[in-house]
């Protein structure tokens, strides 16, 4: 399996991303749910499906422009180099992601009767709500993570590292983003 995927890595780098990473996060999101299951409920294939897309469409393409966007600026794996990718990784990129992760879930969780503008306002509350706090505990899992990532890992294969980690880190996410959400459990 390791050489078809470095294989299509190669050939389709961004696709290969995204299309992992859209898989790891919405297994994530099934581990976070089977977590916090009440016993009468199904797994919500619909919550599921926005999690793996939000994977897909947003924090696929932007690990592979990320991690490459650090290389080019900090070539290289020396102790100093990494810290700079790690801080700039924690300072920068883990906020806007969280940020948006946390706005995604709430803004396509809305209730159908509610305006864009309702929607919108939830997302914004929910991100001001969680944010900090997951950007914190984040700090935790990904500072050992991410300089293992950045001092030993080959740059083409940092994103599928990263969502090695993404597995366990997108369960407490996916399960803190969407608590106090009702899902349709479809």
């Amino acid at each position: 399996m390791s050489a078809a995927y470095g294989r299509l890595l190669h050939r389709y780098p961004l696709a290969t991303k995204s299309v992992s990473t859209g898989a790891i996060f919405g297994i994530g999101d099934v581990a976070a749910q089977c977590i916090a299951k009440d016993a009468e409920k199904d797994v919500s294939l619909s919550r599921v499906l926005l999690t793996a897309t939000y994977g897909l469409v947003l924090q696929g393409p932007a690990l592979h422009v990320w991690f490459g966007r650090l290389d080019a600026i900090w070539p290289g794996a020396s102790a100093v180099t990494v810290a700079k990718k790690v801080v700039t990784q924690h300072l920068i990129y883990a906020p806007v992601n969280i940020s948006l992760f946390s706005g995604w879930v709430r803004y396509h969780n809305a209730p159908a009767m509610e305006s864009s503008g309702d929607a919108m306002d939830s997302a914004i509350q929910n991100i001001q709500d969680k944010a900090l706090s997951l950007w914190m505990d984040g700090n935790y899992f990904w500072g050992p993570l991410n300089v293992l990532i950045f001092s030993v890992v080959p740059l083409p294969h940092r994103p599928l590292v990263s969502n090695a980690g993404n597995v366990v880190w997108t369960t407490y996410l996916s399960y803190r983003a969407n608590q106090h959400i009702v899902h349709d459990g479809t």
